[in-house]
């Protein structure tokens, strides 16, 4: 998988692609995390397959065992209609059955009233076996007549067995990533302050919300409901879906298709904060191609080599002011600006000043 990103096994070749091209971090990142889901799906995919075979197996056992009453019970009516004295047979059976089951009771309560002699010792662990015998006799005796519940119980403990959607487990480490002079993990020498940034968004997006002006309709966690049907791939879900949406689930889809899709972990501190923001806001290509046209690169919507070589030769400070400017004329543009306006000002300088603390 490394190699395959990277173009190289070595580990030292790999370090230098690395240093080379800050995309390429990225991209690894991905390809691994892709990599591990498609490893959980299958284990689950297994976990599912093995518990249906189980549940298939108790109701075959559970249908053998039906049908071979039914056929006893069956075989008993058509001899009783000919009037066949074979008939007699469940009856004289039932009946030695279960007189033997209480004769054999009755006996084991008289003896265990009774003083224990040796020889009513013995007497008393024969009728004990005896007992044990009968007793499974004597259900088969009411299962035959009044029929039983044991269909019920086996149902419902092949149903308790199955568990329908697996629980999420740990998954598996990934493999281990190339390693630095020091024995350093190569992808820890920039971390991600991913979780810092996505405070601060979620402190301006709020919890649900459903305004009528509002060209997303339905948000929660500023997750609006066509963003929520894609993640999950799933036309059905509603704006009740959205409002039940947990901070947890916002949070990983903030990761892979805002913060990650456009290689913020790239972008230096305070930087990456304004365009995330403004990525969650207005777009995840609409962000990083404002960026480019304040740099003067390509403008391509994507967050490579060229872009982050420009941003290194800006000071960040003036660039993250020029950024904030620039977010704010394209909110003055919109057509939404009467109803939203105070709100996006707002958010774009609160952004602006977070993100300026965030390089002190």
């Amino acid at each position: 998988m490394v190699e395959s990103v990277s173009g190289s096994a070595e580990p030292q070749s790999i370090r230098q692609a690395l240093q080379a091209d800050m995309a390429l971090e990225a991209r690894l990142k991905l390809a691994l995390a892709t990599l591990q889901t498609d490893l959980e799906r299958e284990r689950l995919t297994a976990q599912v397959n093995h518990a249906k075979e189980s549940q298939q197996a108790a109701l075959s056992k559970l249908d053998r065992h039906l049908k071979d009453q039914r056929e006893a019970r069956t075989a008993f009516s058509s001899l009783a209609a000919l009037n066949s004295p074979f008939a007699w047979g469940p009856v004289v059976v039932s009946l030695i059955v279960t007189l033997g089951f209480f004769g054999i009771l009755s006996g084991l309560l008289v003896l265990w009233r009774t003083p224990m002699e040796a020889s009513n010792r013995e007497a008393f662990q024969l009728l004990n076996i005896a007992i044990g015998a009968l007793t499974a006799g004597f259900a088969t005796v009411i299962s035959f007549w009044l029929g039983s519940s044991q269909g019920s119980r086996a149902k419902d403990a092949s149903l308790a067995a199955y568990p329908g959607a697996p629980q999420p487990t740990p998954m598996n480490p990934s493999p281990p990533l190339p390693t630095g002079p020091q024995g350093t993990n190569t992808m820890d020498l920039n971390p991600s302050r991913f979780d810092a940034c996505m405070d601060i968004v979620f402190e301006h997006e709020g919890g649900f919300a459903n305004h009528p002006d509002d060209p997303g309709g339905a948000t929660n966690f500023g997750i609006t409901l066509e963003t929520l049907r894609a993640w999950r791939d799933d036309a059905s879900i509603t704006a009740q879906d959205v409002r039940d949406l947990t901070a947890k689930e916002a949070r990983s889809i903030y990761r892979a298709r805002y913060w990650q899709a456009m290689n913020c972990d790239a972008l230096p501190a305070g930087m990456d904060l304004v365009v995330f923001d403004f990525g969650v806001n207005a777009g995840p290509s609409r962000a990083p191609k404002m960026l480019q046209r304040l740099l003067g690169t390509q403008v391509d919507g994507v967050i490579g080599p060229e872009t982050i070589a420009a941003v290194e030769e800006q000071p960040i400070p003036t660039l993250i002011d020029r950024y904030s400017t620039a977010r704010l004329r394209y909110y003055e543009q919109l057509p939404h600006f009467q109803s939203f306006g105070n709100g996006w000002k707002r958010r774009t300088e609160l952004t602006r000043r977070a993100a300026i603390n965030m390089i002190r």
